[in-house]
């Protein structure tokens, strides 16, 4: 009886028998099939991933922060170093190139793209056009009246212009060529340097005879970390227009009580060659100058006729006492009193004839007749 109840145990299913889980089994194992595809493929991004980077490396191109770090930690494990040092140093070279990025535009090392700021100012100044211009070319006086330029050298021969400046507590320079100058209207520039440089031109524009307009425009091309994270607050900008209030300032305190002392550059340049040195042109201004002159000297002497034949200015007597015009006489002040006669040639004067005395007069002799007129009457001879 006992035998024949443990068979049946025996033979009777289990509860994991009767339980459908075979197609469980089946899914867990395709599920860990799929797991370990996906992880093969991550693995296989990373390296492609690693790989590319790599890649844009070599060839200069920008990389984030995150692909900076991967890659220096993969290098320093190659190379048998920490990897963690890797990896900061990595995270250190990435954020530098965002910095960069910022300002340079994201080119990357290859990238010929870059920013430049684009300052445009506006001055008067109360003289001519040619002494603005004049004390404008004198270069080399910059740095008297100029608080950031420290010292100009200009090299007449070559056209072109030395400059040192100070930057908070750092000293740059940089060499303009000019490449068109022409007096009192206008000159453009272009400038090279280590840590930048500012290109642009200047126009003069006469107002008034006594009033001259200049308008100066300058791109700024800023190099280095500093340059560039000045250029964020328009450092270069405002110093642009403090300078051109200092020009100013010397222009109307200094140069304007003798214009004549300041004498300026007026050498002429065109395509970056002097065609007109400054000697040719004071010459030749001066000989427009006297010519002016004299046709002016020429033009007071005549008058609304100038130039016909027989013509004469009248001059100032024209309006003085006693000024008589042709056929006219003025009369005087005694020709409005009564009575008032004018008197006739006096006695002995050419023209003068003495009046005979009438009838009845003292003085008057009757005339008598002659012979073989009427009531003649022949004297007899007496005894």
């Amino acid at each position: 009886m006992t035998e024949t109840t443990e068979s049946e145990k025996t033979s009777s299913p289990s509860l994991a028998d009767k339980l459908p889980l075979g197609g469980l089994k089946d899914a867990a194992g395709n599920l860990g099939k799929s797991l370990v595809n996906s992880a093969m493929g991550k693995v296989s991004d990373r390296v492609e991933g690693l790989s590319g980077q790599l890649d844009d490396y070599t060839e200069g191109k920008p990389r984030s922060v995150k692909s900076e770090t991967a890659v220096e930690a993969t290098k320093a494990g190659l190379e048998g170093k920490s990897p963690a040092m890797g990896a900061a140093k990595g995270m250190f070279t990435g954020v530098k190139n965002k910095i960069k990025g910022l300002f340079t535009g994201g080119g990357g090392r290859g990238s010929r793209r870059q920013r430049f700021a684009n300052i445009v100012e506006w001055i008067e100044v109360g003289v001519p056009v040619k002494v603005a211009y004049n004390q404008w070319t004198e270069f080399e006086q910059w740095s008297d009246f100029m608080k950031k330029v420290e010292n100009v050298e200009h090299n007449r021969e070559q056209g072109k212009v030395a400059f040192k400046g100070q930057v908070f507590l750092s000293h740059r320079r940089w060499e303009s060529t000019i490449k068109e100058m022409v007096p009192d209207d206008r000159i453009i520039w272009k400038s090279k340097g280590d840590k930048g440089r500012l290109d642009g031109g200047v126009t003069f524009h006469e107002v008034a005879p006594r009033l001259t307009k200049i308008c100066i425009v300058v791109e700024y091309y800023p190099q280095g970390l500093f340059e560039k994270t000045a250029q964020i607050w328009r450092a270069v900008g405002r110093r642009v227009r403090v300078e051109m209030k200092r020009y100013v300032r010397h222009v109307m305190t200094s140069t304007i009580l003798d214009p004549d002392s300041v004498q300026g550059w007026r050498g002429e340049i065109r395509d970056e060659k002097i065609v007109r040195t400054h000697e040719e042109v004071v010459e030749q201004e001066k000989a427009e100058a006297e010519e002016r002159e004299r046709a002016e000297a020429e033009e007071a002497e005549g008058g609304p006729e100038a130039g016909e034949e027989g013509y004469e200015e009248e001059g100032p007597e024209a309006a003085e006492e006693g000024y008589e015009e042709e056929g006219y006489e003025e009369e005087g002040p005694e020709a409005a009193e009564e009575g008032y006669e004018e008197e006739g040639p006096e006695a002995g004067e050419e023209g003068y004839e003495e009046e005979e005395p009438e009838a009845g007069e003292a003085g008057y002799e009757e005339e008598e007749p002659e012979a073989g007129e009427e009531g003649y009457e022949e004297e007899e001879p007496e005894a």
